[in-house]
């Protein structure tokens, strides 16, 4: 018994000396480790009072007009990062893409490598421009719309916060009222878009439309239209002709609010009539009169096939004029040239 009571005594002493040698070295790290830090409140953080203040003033601007870039998307991140110095986040972002629309037109992956920045954070500041654009489409009923100017007005909403290249088609019936908008870009980039005519022709079918207007934009800012906008342009009358729908205009849109329209440059009708030459047919007949077509807001440009060049519909109506005031002088002056012959002869 003695031994066997001497052998649990010895157990328990090598136990005891276990949780003591255990509880030292937890005692020994709680007095070297640092003091931790007490975690604030976000009303109660160094950035409290600054948010209140900027929460304040804007307030008093909704529109955010008063703020400076670094201010409004100081203010924007508020909502996703709720302890963070925002204004440092809001410095480096403008730093790396140079200016708001820069930031908003990054990618995920290139948002979520600036310090500060998350992905969860960069699909929020994504969503904000997206959200903005769908509300300004929801506010406009497109079965009000009669005109092709007013729906030209509405499909250019579609460009609006797109920074790769993207094409729409508006499919219209014999009243020009919308019957639907579609996205028919595959993949698109900043300088080119793939572009499929069976999803062109998908649209016009599940619409049952009679007339399209196509357009797309050049992220680049560069109007002028590449030798591959001219021959889809080409291709879609084509594909168009068997379906006896006729392609209404085709619009390229940049970001500094300018466009091109291949109909009032002459570009439509001028394919239309290589096509009714070519194949004996009249299409060109469903084609909308020499009017116009107008956008209500927009620096409108005019492409000349003759030179493939551009320009501003502004400056070609001035240099028009121009040209008409000097041949009117021209034939004045020489009416006025053969009524002196005549009286000198006369004499």
């Amino acid at each position: 018994m003695g031994n066997d009571f001497g052998e649990r005594d010895d157990i328990f002493d090598e136990n005891l000396i276990k949780i003591i040698e255990m509880a030292a070295a937890k005692d020994e790290y709680k007095q070297s480790a640092p003091p931790k830090v007490k975690q604030h409140d976000d009303d109660s953080d160094l950035h409290s009072g600054h948010r209140k203040r900027v929460y304040a003033a804007a307030d008093k601007d909704e529109l955010l007009d008063t703020f400076s870039d670094v201010e409004a998307l100081e203010y924007i991140l508020f909502a996703a990062l709720p302890r963070v110095n925002t204004n440092d986040v809001a410095h480096r972002l403008l730093r790396s893409f140079g200016s708001l629309s820069g930031v908003f037109s990054a990618t995920v992956d290139d948002l979520s490598k600036i310090k500060g920045m998350s992905r969860r954070v960069a699909y929020f500041l994504k969503g904000i421009p997206a959200i903005s654009r769908k509300s300004q489409l929801t506010r406009i009923k497109p079965e009000s719309i009669r005109s092709v100017n007013a729906a030209l007005d509405y499909l250019k909403m579609h460009f609006e916060h797109i920074y790769t290249e993207t094409m729409y088609v508006m499919s219209l019936d014999i009243s020009d009222r919308i019957l639907g908008v579609d996205c028919v870009t595959a993949r698109g980039t900043a300088t080119s878009s793939n572009v499929s005519i069976p999803a062109i022709m998908e649209s016009v079918c599940r619409h049952h439309g009679t007339k399209i207007i196509v357009a797309h934009n050049h992220p680049g800012g560069v109007m002028l239209p590449s030798k591959q906008d001219i021959g889809l342009t080409d291709l879609i009358i084509d594909a168009l002709a068997a379906l006896d729908v006729v392609l209404v205009d085709h619009l390229i849109f940049s970001p500094e609010d300018s466009f091109l329209s291949f109909f009032n440059s002459g570009i439509i009708r001028t394919m239309y009539f290589n096509f009714d030459r070519t194949h004996g047919s009249n299409l060109s007949r469903f084609l909308p009169d020499d009017e116009p077509h107008c956008l209500s807001s927009g620096t409108e440009y005019l492409f000349d096939l003759k030179t493939a060049s551009l320009i501003r519909k502004s400056e070609y109506h001035k240099f028009f004029s121009e040209s008409m005031k000097m041949g009117r002088e021209r034939m004045k002056a020489m009416s006025d040239y053969g009524v002196e012959n005549k009286k000198g002869k006369k004499n």
